[in-house]
């Protein structure tokens, strides 16, 4: 079985000096699925634009090279650790670089299913009509207080820590990063698969983005919609990849 998707992406520099977020997308080997990835280098942290361009360029180099019947969490593991190696590398040229990070939201559509991974704050939702079916879980300290009880997921839009992610991808680390890995099983027709920076996070709660994904409107039109909420709201960088299933053949 093979899906087929509609694609279309945002990468907005906002209102920030620079854009530190990138994202990359392509086929897999003899057509046999897609590949999304968004990355966002992490602020305040030097080199955070490199950090996600880096990233991108080498998970899709891995995706190319290594294809699997299975993108399980080994998989994932590995091609993590290949990541870090390319950060290790650069890093030994240009030590200055040493403190670069980066989030990772990648998607992978093979046969009939969706393999996510992510690590830190970028996010991936599965959305069928007027209902979430899945949404990955930020590593940030926000959502470790919330799963803890200490605040509610309102306080935690406006938290004065609500930037402060606890995963990131890094090179000259002792230990290397995990990704979260899930695999959706029940894609449908007209699912929606969303990925995006936390930029625009800011600008879209999950029940708006639930709203403006139901609306009687060409796909283009909602990524419109949603270009201009982040444009008037969002004070980040703000990616995405809107992703709707076309097909199943």
């Amino acid at each position: 079985m093979k899906i087929i998707p509609t694609i279309l992406s945002l990468n907005e520099q906002g209102k920030r000096l620079r854009n530190e977020d990138t994202i990359v997308y392509g086929n897999l080997y003899g057509n046999k699925g897609y590949f999304f990835a968004v990355c966002d280098g992490v602020g305040g942290v030097d080199n955070g634009d490199l950090a996600s361009k880096l990233a991108c360029q080498n998970i899709k180099k891995y995706l190319l090279r290594y294809i699997s019947n299975t993108y399980n969490q080994d998989y994932m593991d590995k091609m993590i650790g290949f990541v870090e190696n390319a950060f290790d590398n650069y890093i030994d040229q240009d030590p200055a670089a040493k403190r670069m990070a980066t989030t990772m939201a990648l998607l992978v559509l093979y046969s009939d299913k969706a393999i996510v991974a992510h690590i830190g704050d970028s996010r991936i939702y599965h959305i069928r009509g007027n209902s979430i079916l899945f949404k990955t879980q930020d590593h940030s300290l926000v959502n470790d207080l919330i799963k803890s009880g200490i605040i509610t997921e309102e306080k935690a839009s406006t938290h004065p820590q609500r930037n402060i992610i606890t995963r990131a991808i890094q090179g000259k680390q002792n230990k290397q990063v995990k990704a979260d890995v899930h695999i959706i099983h029940n894609i449908d027709h007209s699912d929606y698969l969303f990925l995006c920076s936390d930029g625009i996070l800011e600008s879209i709660t999950d029940s708006q983005l639930i709203q403006i994904l139901s609306k009687d409107w060409s796909n283009e039109k909602k990524m419109e919609f949603i270009r201009e909420q982040c444009a008037n709201r969002s004070e980040d960088n703000y990616s995405t990849f809107l992703i709707q299933i076309n097909k199943i053949l």
